[in-house]
């Protein structure tokens, strides 16, 4: 879906006129059409927050890199609400898929580094203790996290021409990596 409008019908007479006049309507963007779809019939979404560090601006971009280097998620049914220059991204995640992610103890590969998915719930699954040791396909080492929030510039960005104009604020400590000691 690239966009929703909710309406509300009084009657069935209002909602057989409301799926009339859209199937008569052209969609503004190419290649999709225009829908009418119960609310009960949408899939359930878990809103959730990925940080992730990386120069890509471009949403689309950085979907398709996203679901190139997670073929373990179905990232192509993720959905972005948001995006900031940071890039921190507020995603709405098919609920079937919150298991698979807390397998993985809520990593996200995104080029040689890892981000974490952060779920906003009201049981706030994030709290659950990660498996204490990590398996991928490249090592089944446990060893310290190298992408929680570090302090200070690394390498790469002190010799960087770009500066960074937001900062992220951790005042919970929620952004903080499964390996990072409290």
């Amino acid at each position: 879906m690239d966009g929703v409008l909710a309406m509300w019908c009084e009657d069935e007479n209002a909602l057989t006129w409301l799926e009339t006049e859209t199937s008569s309507m052209t969609s503004p963007i190419p290649g999709t059409a225009l829908a009418v779809i119960r609310q009960s019939e949408l899939k359930k979404k878990l809103k959730a927050g990925l940080l992730i560090h990386t120069r890509i601006t471009d949403s689309k971009t950085l979907h398709k890199v996203l679901c190139a280097q997670n073929p373990w998620y179905k990232v192509d049914s993720w959905q972005c609400y948001d995006m900031s220059k940071v890039v921190h991204l507020i995603l709405g995640i098919p609920e079937d898929q919150r298991q698979t992610i807390m397998d993985r103890d809520r990593r996200v590969a995104h080029m040689t580094r890892s981000g974490y998915i952060r779920f906003f719930t009201p049981e706030d699954v994030t709290t659950a203790e990660p498996n204490q040791v990590v398996v991928s396909e490249m090592t089944a080492t446990p060893g310290p996290s190298t992408s929680a929030p570090q302090p200070g510039p690394s390498r790469m960005e002190a010799s960087s021409p770009l500066m960074c104009v937001e900062e992220i604020s951790d005042e919970d400590g929620e952004l903080r990596s499964p390996d990072a000691s409290s």
